[in-house]
């Protein structure tokens, strides 16, 4: 039950995942990554955090920010473009510095200090209370647990902090007189807020312009852990009503009966007029999902909720009909529900006609695969295509796909980052060894593709504009229809290009110094799943073909020749009882051949109930601070795979160039001690 509701946790925690890649720390020097107008970002520093942390008056006695200055989250800003909806004029200049200057991540700045009160969270730390973590999930009744474990051995390590706040690298202006940059705080598993803040700089300093919303979720977290975003209001709210809730608070029966009531008028924006029948969803926070209650106003477009639920409430204004509908929301408002209340909350709508209208994605027929941009391109090369043309048959795609005309990066996220166990194929002359260093040189680059040499895979091509535009209007479209945005776009693809169901998205190709081997990997979305592959292909009577699919999903093992550790394909599954014969101490050689081939050697002590049984690998599992993978057992020795497992949700840490590293990884070799 405990995993159940971490896992709820997880759901709704999506600035924990950005958090958590902000929070790997790497030992660099920041000085020279910082820009020349060094003075100017520390003052844009101070200017923010002097607003996030003064809330209501009162100020913590530490801050806390994670160490790297993290690049810009999707959807915030695209080749010189900003994306988020904004009300004030910002410079294109201070646009395209934002852009550049928030591309990848960078370290925090050692030099930078704030006021004495601030404390830099090391991967050390972060550690530590994932540890502390396990540990008070273990021990801690599920009634008890009221936050997410790691929040909870947050707040225990730092019982005055507000959260942990991740700042970008800002952008300035020519003239150095306006900055764009964003921010994160997370305040909890469900509090957190993102957000892109524009400042001026006056005779007096830096001041805050405006604050944009690039997504929030204001809750109450455990702790002194509070919400910083945009339009906080809960710990006002809290402090207005202390007194009159204290009073109302005689106990918690008489609290409880206490009779409240939100009540009010709901109209339309355009207008003025009431909107007969609208429905009102009341959301109540409730650990660890939330109560709905749906309510019905009346012809005259009045609504009354008697006794609701006490704590966080949201309404939730949408059209009139039988059912809440996901993204149909004409309007928000929150409230926090005290005993004895009696509140009007009169709602607001826009223009209710587009609850019913019918609206359908247009054809879309665009020259940007003729611009020079697209056209200048030297990718793919004609060996390049030949690489792509033979996975296209090997996965017998016929017409059913679109290709993307600009290449994935192979090592984007988590998932797409694996590490690849590929050191048996070496040994066994499967892989040249320059193969897969070569590979990770280019597909981490992306880079656009040729449409008239692409044309000769006989694939419909979509562009990243054409793409940009199906995904805008299936918002549009589903804004107020009944259809999911998902599927308008897909309705809006088959549109434009009849019979296609997936979109094929190509890396770069990797050869090895011969040319006569290459590696390449490729990203299949549909509406219902999306899939990653890397495969080896190689060169024979100038004719590629795939010798090996699904290189993410090598197993790996070992075995001792001339007394030496070496990587070996996996043998037969062990018995039973060879597994449950294991136990005692043993030394493992352990050799990160997945990315530097560092080996480090380690004593662990097993015992029977140690080992277990992995649906996936069928192999004896061992966990500890990573994971073992038993692949083969003798007398003396254990052979397998091992892999680290301390990094957290779907972050990763980068390179000083903001490349992705992937985990370590390898094989092993352990002898029984005293053998």
């Amino acid at each position: 039950m405990k995993s159940c509701a971490i896992r709820l946790l997880h759901v709704k925690n999506r600035l924990v995942l950005a958090l958590s890649a902000a929070l790997f720390s790497f030992a660099l020097s920041v000085e020279a990554q910082m820009p020349s107008t060094r003075p100017h970002v520390y003052a844009v520093f101070d200017a923010v955090l002097d607003s996030l942390y003064n809330s209501q008056g009162d100020k913590p006695d530490i801050v806390i920010v994670a160490d790297s200055l993290f690049g810009r989250e999707g959807g915030i800003a695209y080749r010189g473009r900003f994306l988020l909806p904004h009300r004030s004029l910002i410079r294109q200049s201070t646009i395209e510095s934002f852009d550049s200057a928030t591309l990848r991540s960078i370290p925090f700045p050692t030099s930078y200090r704030y006021k004495g009160r601030l404390h830099v969270l090391s991967a050390l730390e972060f550690s530590e209370l994932q540890s502390r973590a396990e540990t008070l999930l273990k021990i801690t009744p599920q009634k008890e647990l009221k936050e997410m474990p790691y929040w909870m051995a947050f707040v225990e390590k730092y019982p005055a902090a507000w959260g942990v706040t991740v700042l970008s690298q800002p952008g300035f202006s020519r003239d150095s007189t306006e900055a764009l940059m964003s921010i994160r705080h997370q305040c909890g598993g469900g509090c957190y807020s993102s957000e892109v803040i524009l400042l001026d700089r006056l005779q007096t300093g830096w001041k805050i312009v405006e604050r944009i919303n690039a997504g929030s979720a204001e809750a109450f977290g455990i702790g002194s852990l509070r919400y910083l975003g945009p339009g906080a209001h809960f710990v006002a709210m809290m402090k207005q009503q202390a007194d009159s809730s204290r009073r109302a608070f005689v106990d918690s029966v008489r609290a409880d009966a206490a009779p409240r009531r939100i009540r009010g008028t709901v109209i339309n924006g355009q207008t003025g007029r009431p909107i007969a029948h609208a429905q009102i969803f009341l959301h109540t926070a409730r650990f660890p999902t939330e109560i709905i209650k749906r309510y019905v106003a009346d012809s005259k477009g009045r609504y009354e909720i008697r006794n609701p639920p006490l704590g966080s409430t949201m309404l939730e204004l949408q059209c009139p009909g039988s059912t809440r509908r996901s993204g149909r929301t004409l309007d928000a408002p929150a409230a926090y529900v005290a005993p004895m209340l009696d509140v009007v909350i009169d709602m607001k709508a826009p223009n209710i006609e587009p609850c019913w209208e019918s609206q359908r994605i247009k054809p879309f027929a665009s020259g940007e695969l003729t611009s020079p941009l697209y056209l200048a391109s030297p990718y793919p090369s004609s060996a390049d295509i030949a690489v792509y043309s033979a996975v296209v048959n090997e996965l017998h795609l016929g017409d059913s796909a679109a290709v993307s005309t600009e290449t994935r990066s192979w090592c984007r996220l988590f998932h797409q980052c694996p590490a690849l166990q590929l050191a048996h194929l070496e040994r066994l002359g499967i892989l040249d060894s320059t193969t897969f260093p070569i590979f990770q040189g280019v597909a981490s680059d992306s880079v656009r593709l040729n449409p008239s040499t692409l044309r000769s895979l006989g694939i419909p091509l979509l562009s990243v504009g054409e793409r940009t535009y199906l995904t805008q209007e299936a918002r549009r479209a589903s804004y107020f229809s009944d259809a999911e945005e998902g599927r308008d776009f897909w309705t809006g693809l088959r549109t434009n290009h009849p019979g296609v169901s997936r979109i094929l998205s190509f890396t770069r190709v990797g050869y090895d110094i011969a040319a006569d081997q290459a590696m390449v990997s490729y990203h299949i979305e549909t509406p219902v799943r999306q899939l990653d592959e890397t495969l080896l292909l190689r060169k024979a009577d100038n004719h590629w073909t795939v010798l090996r699919r699904h290189l993410e999903a090598e197993r790996i093992s070992a075995e001792i020749v001339n007394g030496r550790c070496v990587p070996s394909a996996p043998g037969a599954r062990p018995s039973d009882a060879e597994f449950a014969g294991i136990s005692g101490d043993f030394d493992f050689r352990m050799v990160s051949s997945a990315t530097d081939n560092r080996v480090t050697t380690r004593r662990i002590s097993i015992s029977n109930g140690d080992v277990r049984f992995d649906v996936h690998s069928k192999a004896g599992e061992i966990r500890f601070s990573g994971t073992l993978l038993i692949r083969d057992v003798s007398t003396d020795y254990l052979f397998g795979e091992w892999s680290d497992s301390g990094f957290y949700g779907d972050g990763i840490p980068v390179d000083k160039n903001g490349n992705a590293i992937p985990p370590q990884a390898g094989y092993f070799c352990a002898k029984r001690i005293g053998q």
